[in-house]
């Protein structure tokens, strides 16, 4: 893809077709793009947050609800999983079909990697 992708951007991605890994996110599918914006002016890697319509595991600190009442361009709600968040690249990136408009959706989803990543005690 040569647009400029800017975190907080929702987009259309490929994760691929792992048979083996039943329990990773697979298949073309949303994603929020995470990484920062410096990065991603140069690199043709991507950091993706997977996106899907299950509500799975919503009580779970790295499962945050995405409504899509906080998004432009995102027209169903569903569950980021900030768990599965990874480098995806840039090819495999599709198209851009929104972007979360919300701080207080980009802070949740912030405050979830912190502490999936451990970097802050809950």
């Amino acid at each position: 893809m040569t647009e400029k992708l800017k975190r907080w951007d929702i987009v259309m991605a490929e994760f691929g077709q792992d048979y083996d890994a039943t329990n990773l996110m697979q298949g073309y599918r949303p994603a929020i793009v995470f990484s920062r914006d410096r990065y991603n002016l140069f690199s043709p890697v991507i950091f993706l947050v997977p996106l899907t319509k299950q509500l799975k595991g919503i009580d779970r600190d790295y499962h945050v609800f995405v409504d899509k009442r906080d998004c432009i361009g995102y027209a169903g709600s569903g569950m980021a999983l900030v768990e599965q968040m990874r480098p995806v690249d840039r090819t495999f990136v599709k198209r851009r079909i929104g972007e979360v408009s919300e701080q207080r959706l980009r802070d949740k989803l912030e405050e979830a990697a912190v502490r999936f990543l451990g970097m802050k005690e809950k």
